[in-house]
């Protein structure tokens, strides 16, 4: 496929308007996918500088961030909150730091590489054993989302996915097919896409935003350019909002 192929790409596809309306939102129409990669950092910086969201950012060796929006609500501000990682053993420095910083939330780290010390907030599970039970399992991609929520309940608050190959299949599997697992906030790593990933790379943007389901709220380039991290926000599922939008609006 040719890299300078243009493609329609419409971030917040907006049908009906949501109570917290995300119309600032940029649309990146016949954009390439090399001006895309140059400008969703800065393009994106406009969704998340607002002093009605509590955005934190946890740098990794790469240099790029992870995201999470802390609880907004405070009558929920007792409540466990569920963080799942995936493949991102190489950030659980980063990943401590958030956990530090949030008293009320719980780790779940999927990875065939032990990074964390267990504890009662801080759970292991080794990628290969969820890879093989859910392979057993007739229902594919399903077999994975049961699993962890088997362990985790059905609201995650955040997933990290720190997998650059698997990126695609994670995200359809767990954000865009129905599943009974609600998640509020997701960072998604990819490496700059060649060939094939060029159109999965713009569908899976477009599929995740045009259901009105999520937000692109933050893009963040590693040192190198290589890599993107991106951090979608569940502004439809009523317990995100309540918890992490309740106060986020443009009016």
């Amino acid at each position: 496929m040719d890299s300078a192929k243009k493609y329609k790409v419409v971030t917040n596809a907006s049908k009906n308007k949501a109570p917290h309306s995300f119309d600032h939102v940029p649309s990146f129409v016949n954009y390439t996918i090399l001006q895309l990669w140059r400008i969703l950092p800065t393009a994106t910086d406009q969704c998340s500088v607002n002093a009605q969201i509590s955005l934190r950012s946890y740098p990794t060796h790469d240099a790029y961030n992870i995201y999470f929006i802390q609880n907004m609500n405070t009558t929920l501000a007792e409540t466990t909150c569920t963080v799942v990682s995936l493949e991102n053993a190489r950030n659980a420095a980063a990943e401590e730091r958030l956990l530090e910083e949030n008293s009320k939330c719980r780790l779940l780290a999927i990875d065939d590489k032990r990074a964390h010390n267990e504890s009662e907030r801080v759970r292991h599970l080794p990628f290969s054993l969820l890879a093989s039970r859910s392979e057993r399992d007739s229902s594919g991609g399903d077999g994975i989302v049961n699993l962890i929520g088997n362990r985790v309940g059905d609201i995650i608050d955040l997933l990290v996915i720190g997998s650059e190959g698997n990126s695609y299949d994670y995200a359809e599997m767990v954000l865009t097919e129905s599943n009974k697992v609600v998640v509020c906030q997701v960072n998604l790593l990819y490496h700059e896409p060649k060939d094939a990933n060029i159109s999965r790379f713009f569908e899976m943007v477009h599929n995740l935003t045009d259901d009105e389901r999520y937000a692109l709220m933050r893009a963040d380039r590693d040192r190198y350019a290589t890599k993107m991290q991106l951090f979608f926000v569940n502004h439809r599922d009523q317990y995100c909002l309540d918890r992490y939008l309740r106060m986020y609006t443009f009016d």
